[in-house]
């Protein structure tokens, strides 16, 4: 019994690690957001960076959540609400050089 609570244990601390991993250190204001030839862009104010320019984040605009992404964007340029993108820093996908593909986003205070 003993060595199923500390398996499980150390399961847990791996996956809530994992819940965390590329994820923006900080999160920050978004300052614009369009959409142009079939891609959703924010700008925001976030240092964070895999292409050359930071705090630029686009996404698909077929992605399965690019519409519920777009709504939280807008959710938070209305609110001026911040927020946090998960961005791939191993294999970066720059879009005109300097935008990072997101694949997700959070809203926070």
């Amino acid at each position: 019994m003993r060595s199923l609570k500390i398996v499980s244990g150390t399961m847990m601390l791996l996956f809530s690690s994992q819940l965390f991993a590329g994820w923006t250190s900080t999160d920050g204001e978004v300052l614009q957001v369009f959409s142009h030839n079939g891609f959703h862009l924010v700008k925001t104010n976030i240092p964070a960076s895999t292409c050359s320019t930071s705090g630029h984040f686009w996404w698909p605009a077929d992605d399965p959540d690019a519409d519920d992404m777009l709504s939280i964007a807008l959710a938070a340029f209305m609110s001026g609400k911040k927020v946090g993108f998960v961005h791939n820093t191993d294999t970066p996908e720059c879009l005109w050089n300097n935008w990072n593909k997101a694949t997700h986003i959070r809203i926070s205070h």
